[in-house]
């Protein structure tokens, strides 16, 4: 497996290397969507807990849980890779280390900004603002971790192991939507985080696929 890894991080390099402009591009899209976002932030957050519902509450908990690196991702990328094992399927097992590397890689991208920054999550009753470094919870809105790794977990699979990745993108959608109404996130936080998480799945899900092309997609052994 670690030769595997090995192999990935080669590929994820040479991929991010050839289409360096495509990444600066879809980074500006980020950025511009970010901007042309950000001014509503406040009011989309505030209609959310004007349609506050128990129901909806419990739905977007269970989201929420998924779309965490513990709770969700991890376990993904452990069930894959023990089924690609279990079946010696180098295909699987690729595409489970892909997603583990890509989400942790994420995760660190999204966790340095958020220290960083400091920007107040909309539940802790502070005015809307970057305060500065601050490993406090109530400091830590931006970006999104939940979006960064469920995005990067299901963009990886979809790219690497479609069957799995679609449902996976499909449940991210979910996250980021539960962040938002819970008021532990604005919209721009789940926005950038996503795109964060995108563009790592999008890197290490191409490095998968050319991967298992070199084997031939044969079993391991």
């Amino acid at each position: 497996m670690l030769e595997i890894c090995k192999s990935l991080l080669i590929e994820a390099v040479v991929i991010f290397r050839k289409w360096f402009l495509l990444w600066i591009v879809l980074g500006l899209v980020m950025v511009a969507g970010a901007i042309a976002l950000h001014p509503y932030d406040v009011t989309i957050s505030n209609r959310c807990l004007e349609t506050y519902h128990e129901i909806a509450r419990r739905i977007a908990d269970e989201f929420s849980m998924w779309g965490s690196y513990r709770t969700g991702s991890l376990i993904i990328c452990a069930t894959i890779l023990i089924a690609g094992l279990a079946f010696r399927r180098r295909t699987w097992q690729t595409a489970a280390l892909a997603c583990l590397l890509s989400v942790s890689l994420a995760g660190l991208e999204a966790d340095v900004p958020k220290s960083l920054l400091g920007r107040a999550r909309p539940c802790s009753g502070l005015h809307d603002g970057f305060y500065g470094p601050s490993l406090e919870y109530k400091y830590q809105s931006f970006p999104s971790g939940h979006a960064t790794t469920s995005s990067a977990t299901a963009v990886a699979l979809v790219v690497a192991l479609p069957p799995v990745g679609v449902p996976a993108l499909v449940g991210t959608v979910g996250v980021m939507w539960s962040r938002v109404y819970l008021g532990v996130h604005y919209p721009t936080d789940v926005w950038v985080g996503g795109w964060i998480g995108a563009l790592n799945g999008l890197v290490f899900g191409l490095a998968a696929r050319r991967l298992s092309a070199k084997a031939g997609g044969k079993p391991a052994t």
